[in-house]
């Protein structure tokens, strides 16, 4: 996947996991180019929003972290696939990269000849 297809949907997610109403819009009117300017935008809108509250002698907004359950078991299993199908592929790429090194090793091996140290 190209590089600006990650970041265009790393910023996507970047966005729709902000849960301050406030703090996603601003960032999504802004249209940041990256994701490193999304998390830029995110903050300051953040601070503009906590020193308004200060200002008008509200107490600062709790911030709220949590993550989402999964609810319901066909999410659950749904979950549990993909991670298995995840961690089979990479002990598959693990297991094809060490025959790889194995069989360079191996071949490195075989085209060595003797050195032979003449007078």
């Amino acid at each position: 996947m190209p590089r600006s297809s990650q970041d265009r949907l790393a910023r996507k997610c970047y966005e729709n996991a902000i849960t301050d109403d406030e703090v996603r819009a601003a960032v999504h009117r802004r249209d940041p180019k990256s994701l490193d300017q999304a998390i830029e935008e995110a903050q300051k809108e953040e601070a503009y929003l906590e020193s308004e509250r200060i200002r008008k002698g509200l107490k600062p907004k709790q911030r709220d972290h949590h993550i989402a359950a999964v609810t319901d078991d066909s999410q659950r299993d749904e979950l549990l696939k993909m991670m298995k199908e995840f961690q089979q592929g990479i002990q598959k790429g693990m297991q094809e990269g060490l025959k790889e090194i194995a069989g360079a090793v191996k071949a490195s091996k075989e085209k060595r000849e003797p050195f032979i140290c003449r007078k």
